[in-house]
């Protein structure tokens, strides 16, 4: 045995052409968002005013000879004038009609009923 090294051949020459590698192209469209703004209405509340005034009269001054036997003085007499004018001296007449005419009801009731027994015992004998 040698130990000379082996040579290999060479390999054949081939007249294929060279292969090529495929190429992809994807394109890919640009992405866009659209935002609409966002609007917010807003109403002003309803205010309501409700103005009351009352109107109260108060009693003419009237001028009297200060008496000093009587015991009234001039303040408590405008006192006592003015707890008057705020009593509510009116009459509920709609109450007084029907307490008259419950009344009338009633006295006509008790009439009726009386003359009912007279009349039905003194028929049968």
């Amino acid at each position: 045995m040698t130990d000379a090294p082996e040579t290999a051949a060479p390999p054949p020459e081939t007249t294929a052409p060279p292969v090529t590698p495929a190429v992809t192209v994807a394109a890919t469209a640009p992405v866009v968002t659209e935002t609409a703004p966002i609007v917010t209405e807003t109403t002003p509340a309803a205010t309501v005013t409700v103005t009351t005034s009352e109107t109260v009269e108060a009693a003419a001054p009237t001028t009297a000879p200060t008496d000093t036997d009587s015991g009234v003085t001039p303040a408590a007499a405008a006192a006592a004038a003015a707890v008057a004018a705020d009593e509510d001296e009116s009459t509920d007449w709609g109450w007084v009609a029907f307490a008259v005419l419950a009344v009338a009801v009633v006295a006509f009731g008790v009439v009726w009923w009386i003359r009912r027994r007279r009349s039905g015992t003194a028929g049968v004998a």
